[in-house]
């Protein structure tokens, strides 16, 4: 529902992407169906269903543009610098580069390291306006100290959408409304962080075995 997030976690391997793609509708389901706004997606053109969705993707592009193209790229028949820029400030504070800074060393620019591009990636996935977010490790390669902030400025620009967040580090997810926990290609719980704590089953075993690496 809208304003809702859902996160989705499990150990690698445990079927989160899987489940993320069936519900973008990237993959069709084998068994059973898959809805979006009531209608099965079967009945959806691509086209439609991916003009009302973002995906962030940790299989992110690295564009050697400008900052500002890189981000303008996420909905490249939307020109808004104001909005690029907002973005910009969101997730990209690098010291030295704005957005008129050109990226790739093949071409005399600025090179990113790998948490810089995945915050770019992230920052031109919020530019496109769609009411359903989907995000896949979108902080595979942001330190655990930056990802918290990065997971602040998800949940400010998530408000009235839905959101979808796969990962498996779970330092970050408490501003869920529901977690869906899998393993082995099924969902085994799902609840809210509180919730699946109480229960002290495979969430609670994952929360404390993360935890621990911290304390």
């Amino acid at each position: 529902m809208a304003g809702d997030i859902v996160a989705i976690v499990g150990e690698n391997g445990s079927g989160k992407t899987t489940l993320l793609n069936i519900l973008n509708g990237t993959y069709l389901p084998s068994k059973g169906q898959s809805f979006f706004n009531g209608v099965n997606v079967k009945e959806y053109r691509e086209s439609d269903l991916y003009s009302q969705t973002t995906i962030v993707s940790q299989q992110f592009a690295k564009y050697k543009m400008t900052i500002l193209d890189n981000i303008e790229i996420g909905d490249a028949f939307n020109h808004n610098e104001n909005k690029a820029e907002m973005h910009f400030k969101n997730f990209c504070k690098f010291d030295g580069i704005n957005l008129q800074t050109k990226l790739g060393i093949e071409f005399n620019g600025k090179d990113l390291s790998g948490g810089q591009w995945q915050r770019l990636a992230i920052a031109r996935g919020f530019y496109k306006n769609s009411n359903l977010v989907f995000l896949d490790e979108p902080t595979s390669a942001i330190d655990p100290i930056e990802e918290n902030k990065v997971y602040l400025a998800f949940a400010k620009l998530l408000k009235g959408k839905t959101g979808c967040i796969v990962t498996h580090r779970l330092g970050s997810i408490k501003l869920a409304n529901k977690i869906i926990v899998m393993d082995k290609g099924e969902i085994i719980e799902m609840g809210t962080h509180k919730e699946l704590l109480a229960k002290q089953g495979a969430y609670h075993h994952m929360w404390k075995s993360q935890s621990d690496l911290f304390l």
